[in-house]
């Protein structure tokens, strides 16, 4: 059932789904290919890091981890990348964070942020098997669902991590990337409002996802923004332990009710070139990405590199040309999604 926002749009409350009791086979059908978001229940709980990742935890035996942060720009809710990419202690910045101070560990999957990837033994805590395992098996390439070493050239992205404090909120969009994504708050809260992707909507949407859903809006703006009251969506709040599933390009908007850390899984949701093609006329193509990647990739040390990485650091313009050859000869050969 559909309750009506302050703001004139329609939510409804996001299912909580048990997968010992539905299946996986239940949640791809219900869930996943019809785009639905849920809380999984059964899944994050036998994980180790759910029972040892506290936020005394990091702040603590982990305190001394540098960690490298954003500033967020008057806005609220963008990072300021003119201010750089500054580093501190990880106690230091939960420390920053409760004090309501503007920054935000944001992550872009990526050896040289990835505080993760820099600290590999954490993620022994935490089994992205098990969510492979909710999915139907399928390779692209070589690389199943969670496998992200051909990113940018193909998703998904690698496991990130999502910290920043009370107030604090996330511009809304969708993952161009078009992966599904499996959102574990592991400590804090956060609301959440998730809305189905629609072609013919986006470029609205795109004008909304500059204002806080979480406030309500003037009249002003919803008068200049009449799709406000046509948007049917959903809403949640999440706390410790919950994993939330965000299917393949929703619409997603956060608020941190206090200081939270969240670990976020991505997975291809294509194994087709067709579903390839979709994503490669996306704004998360590669060779938007490829500039800002090949520079992170020369930050690295050479054994920190995958194929991908070595390749993009050492030759970023034979990197742009065999892209741009491919991805013409993709929309030659694979037929639009959209015209089918």
């Amino acid at each position: 059932s559909f309750a009506v926002n302050k703001n004139g749009f329609h939510e409804r409350t996001v299912d909580v789904v048990d997968i010992c009791e539905v299946g996986n086979e239940v949640f791809q059908e219900e869930y996943v290919k019809s785009g639905v978001p849920c809380i999984l229940r059964g899944v994050a709980e036998s994980w180790p890091a759910y029972h040892q990742w506290k936020k005394s935890f990091f702040q603590n035996e982990l305190g001394h981890i540098p960690i490298l942060y954003h500033h967020v720009s008057h806005d609220g809710h963008t990072l300021d990348w003119l201010k750089g990419l500054p580093q501190t202690s990880l106690s230091n910045f939960i420390n920053r964070l409760d004090r309501g101070e503007a920054v935000k560990h944001f992550e872009v999957g990526h050896p040289y942020y990835d505080f993760f990837r820099k600290n590999p033994a954490l993620l022994e805590d935490v089994h992205i098997q098990d969510l492979a395992a909710l999915l139907p098996p399928g390779r692209f390439l070589g690389l199943d669902r969670f496998d992200p070493k051909g990113w940018p050239f193909i998703p998904p992205d690698a496991p990130q991590l999502f910290m920043a404090g009370p107030n604090a909120v996330s511009s809304g969009h969708y993952d161009p990337d078009h992966s599904h994504t499996f959102h574990w708050c592991v400590w804090g809260i956060k609301t959440v409002k998730l809305f189905a992707f629609d072609e013919s909507t986006k470029e609205s949407m795109k004008a909304i996802c500059k204002y806080n859903l979480f406030e309500t809006l003037d009249d002003a703006t919803v008068a200049e923004n009449p799709l406000l009251e046509e948007l049917d969506g959903w809403s949640t709040t999440l706390v410790p332990g919950d994993l939330l599933f965000i299917p393949s390009r929703m619409w997603h908007f956060f608020r941190y009710e206090e200081t939270a850390m969240s670990f976020v899984a991505r997975c291809r949701s294509f194994d087709d070139w067709t579903g390839y093609r979709e994503f490669a006329e996306d704004e998360q193509f590669p060779l938007t990405t490829i500039p800002f990647y090949a520079t992170l990739w020369r930050a690295c040390e050479r054994n920190e590199r995958t194929w991908t990485g070595q390749f993009l650091a050492s030759q970023p313009r034979l990197a742009k040309l065999i892209t741009r050859l491919f991805l013409f000869l993709v929309r030659i050969l694979v037929r639009d999604p959209k015209k089918q």
